[in-house]
């Protein structure tokens, strides 16, 4: 295991962190190997440069909304501004490792790109772990990149001697699935074989009792396409409802697939998330904070996460690996009945809660 996978899993929302982690240290790299920097680019044919008198990289660099053009701020993962001469270049990346994009991101980056004075060519990378086609957003003015952390990683290994710092990164890089070759592993061909018998079981477990119990209890009824644009956008095959204005509290009940470690067993569970722009928030996380506390002596543990910051997607959850059904002799039956333990819990949830944010609104998922 990478030094930096152990001090990322020190930390009980290691899905949530993963991407600002890995951006960090990436940053890092490129800080101290300005040459190596330089390469990278030139290979991604984003620089012209053939040697630079200054390359420097900062993170999450904030930048104020243009008058007119935004709302909002803007605040791309990397920034790089390499300098020869007189001749300047700036590249923002902006890393997608599992989350997607935010509304209207990427346009934003390259409105602020094209903003920038002094600068003789301007480049937005759009970099990602998994498949994410995008359309070319490149103008006159600022060119749009895509690119994949694969190349990143299988260029970084290149390197003859690298050094410690960027041996634990391609270790961290393998360890969270940001290595893929171009060839089918014997995992992936197993998965694909048996794709549509897995995804009838888990519609056995979901769609039938528990389907009705779930609009019951949470509000709103579930349904196969909803689920597989779950799984499509945020790999969860899960029924969802969101509650109050703006999706305040959301309900998901199903299965989640670990987006770093393929082999590992999905998890089998329900979440209830809290919007960080809840306004009823504190009294929430409250709420949440009592119920998880309660349940360690029950028989059922509901985690929670983030219930701390008010910046971040919270919540509390209940989830046993799907390996552990595997023992019993009706693993549907099993899983049916693990589902509506659940729901048991959400609605004495809801019940001992009932001031809450309750009004049911249209729900597709958070943008964690």
């Amino acid at each position: 295991m990478s030094l930096f996978r152990k001090l990322i899993d020190l930390h009980s929302d290691e899905r949530r962190r993963l991407e600002d982690f890995h951006t960090e240290i990436v940053a890092h790299v490129l800080s101290t190997n300005p040459e190596l920097t330089r390469r990278w680019l030139q290979t991604l044919n984003v620089s012209e440069l053939q040697e630079a008198d200054e390359v420097a990289v900062s993170t999450q660099q904030a930048l104020e909304p243009i008058a007119g053009l935004h709302t909002a701020g803007s605040k791309p993962d990397i920034s790089i501004r390499m300098r020869k001469g007189s001749r300047v270049e700036v590249i923002f990346i902006e890393s997608k490792i599992g989350s997607q994009e935010g509304h209207e991101q990427l346009s934003r980056y390259m409105d602020q790109l094209s903003d920038l004075q002094g600068v003789d060519r301007r480049t937005l990378i759009f970099i990602t772990r998994d498949y994410e086609p995008k359309e070319d957003l490149s103008d006159g003015v600022v060119r749009f990149v895509p690119a994949r952390w694969a190349d990143f990683y299988h260029f970084i290994r290149q390197l003859e001697s690298p050094n410690d710092t960027i041996r634990e990164l391609l270790k961290f890089m393998k360890e969270h699935n940001m290595s893929q070759s171009n060839q089918f592993s014997a995992i992936e061909l197993l998965a694909l074989t048996n794709h549509h018998r897995a995804r009838s079981l888990m519609n056995a477990t979901m769609f039938e009792s528990v389907a009705k119990k779930f609009a019951k209890v949470c509000g709103a009824t579930g349904s196969e396409a909803k689920a597989m644009s779950q799984l499509r956008v945020r790999n969860r095959y899960v029924m969802v409802a969101g509650h109050g204005a703006g999706d305040q509290i959301e309900f998901l009940l199903g299965y989640w697939f670990s987006d770093d470690q393929p082999s590992e067993s999905p998890e089998v569970g329900m979440d209830i998330n809290l919007n960080p722009r809840s306004a009823d928030r504190p009294t929430i996380a409250k709420a949440m904070l009592k119920w998880s506390e309660t349940s360690k002596a029950a028989t059922r543990v509901w985690r929670d996460w983030n219930l701390g910051n008010d910046r971040e997607w919270a919540g509390m959850g209940c989830t046993l690996p799907l390996h552990d059904f595997l023992a019993k002799e009706d693993h549907v039956a099993a899983i049916v009945q693990w589902f509506e333990e659940l729901l048991d819990d959400a609605a004495a949830f809801r019940k001992q809660n009932s001031k809450l944010p309750w009004s049911v609104s249209a729900s597709e998922g958070n943008d964690e």
